[in-house]
């Protein structure tokens, strides 16, 4: 039997520039290795007046500690092509938890490894591309191209 989840605990608390608003609901993990899992959703909202759903394990992990639009203040990156290009990843990796190298969370790690292995972008027309789909989005398995295999 699930014990049942204590939420009203969380209402109001902080998590970096996160507040929690309320609790919204639950859903199952679509990962077969924990099927008995859930995934706890609050509105919370940011600093900047941004109100968002955030599974709590981003929140208490520290994985999520504020919206992208104050991730892309801080950085200075927004409207970038690189930034475009992780900011997908990022929001593919939490739809459909395609396999991302952990050090690309980090946008900033992940510019600098763009930049070393890959160099710039040839021309707009160029596309970040998976080599091999089944190794995900790790700096060997990514390339410049045009190929039906682009992703951003």
């Amino acid at each position: 039997m699930i014990k049942k989840f204590d939420y009203k605990k969380f209402i109001g608390k902080k998590f970096g520039k996160w507040k929690i608003l309320n609790y919204k609901g639950f859903v199952k993990s679509s990962n077969p290795k924990f099927k008995s899992h859930r995934i706890y959703y609050f509105k919370c909202i940011c600093n900047c007046g941004n109100i968002r759903l955030v599974p709590l394990n981003n929140l208490t992990s520290g994985r999520s500690k504020g919206c992208q639009s104050c991730a892309a203040k801080k950085h200075g990156l927004a409207g970038t092509y690189l930034y475009g290009i992780w900011s997908n990843l990022m929001r593919k990796n939490k739809e459909r938890n395609i396999q991302v190298s952990k050090q690309w969370f980090v946008i900033k790690k992940f510019i600098n490894d763009v930049n070393k292995h890959l160099g710039p972008r040839p021309s707009k027309k160029h596309k970040f591309v998976l080599k091999d789909y089944s190794k995900g989005f790790i700096i060997n398995n990514v390339k410049w191209g045009f190929g039906s295999k682009k992703f951003v």
